[in-house]
């Protein structure tokens, strides 16, 4: 589903999931990207489902805010996924001038899982956006997918998931920030030894050394039991 209505798209169910490759979306028009907004007692975005409001253009990504009663899963790559499962407020192409959006994740449970992604980033010129969570807990938490024989040894290969705000790729633009208050727990678990891909929170320049006009972005975090498992990592690598 996708919409260009400058109104956006607006859910509100007992429960909803975005599972197969489907897509709940909104496109910039008229210099606008326009909201998404799900309310329900539970959400899960998993199977290459994706909720979106990117801008690959001059106008800023939009937001996206997801409030449930119960509880959040984005689960990432599985066998048969159609692509990456996540949440996304993004400036998509080089030549986009405009900045990420925010996105906004609140329940008392939230779990980014296996290869799930949460992300404000850029890949233009226009700055990464904001994630802000609010949850009793937060875990973001990788998976094993299984042996591989890779350059002569076996490795455990692991599907990592992140939340970021970062400046990506070819991107001119600085990175963004990360708000999390988790009243009770925040949990980040997971390291793939191939990729050296780590589970985590992200607020990262695309290089440190260039561009140190666009400084550095925030990672707060809030929560009286902070819990950082298996080489998985808070980065907010300034320039």
């Amino acid at each position: 589903i996708s919409g260009t209505s400058a109104d956006g798209i607006h859910v509100a169910a007992d429960s909803f999931t975005l599972d197969d490759g489907a897509r709940l979306g909104t496109q910039a028009v008229a210099g606008n990207t326009p909201p998404v907004t799900i309310g329900a007692g539970t959400v899960i975005v998993r199977g290459g489902g994706q909720i979106h409001a990117d801008t690959d253009s001059a106008a800023d990504a939009g937001d996206v805010t997801i409030d449930a009663v119960d509880s959040i899963l984005v689960r990432g790559r599985e066998a048969g996924d159609h692509g990456e499962s996540g949440v996304y407020a993004t400036t998509t192409a080089p030549s986009a001038g405009g900045r990420g959006g925010r996105i906004l994740l609140r329940a008392p449970e939230i779990a980014v899982e296996r290869r799930g992604i949460v992300t404000a980033r850029t890949r233009g010129s226009g700055d990464a956006g904001e994630v802000s969570i609010e949850a009793r807990t937060l875990r973001v938490e990788g998976a094993s997918r299984g042996l591989e024989f890779l350059d002569g040894e076996y490795y455990d290969r692991f599907d990592v998931p992140r939340i970021e705000a970062s400046a990506r790729g070819a991107a001119s633009g600085g990175p963004g920030r990360i708000d999390v208050v988790a009243s009770e727990r925040v949990m980040l678990s997971g390291w793939d030894r191939w990729d050296e891909e780590r589970a985590g929170l992200y607020v990262m320049p695309r290089d440190r050394n260039a561009d140190a006009e666009r400084g550095s972005g925030i990672l707060r975090v809030e929560t009286p039991l902070l819990e950082v498992r298996d080489r998985a990592t808070l980065n907010a690598m300034s320039q």
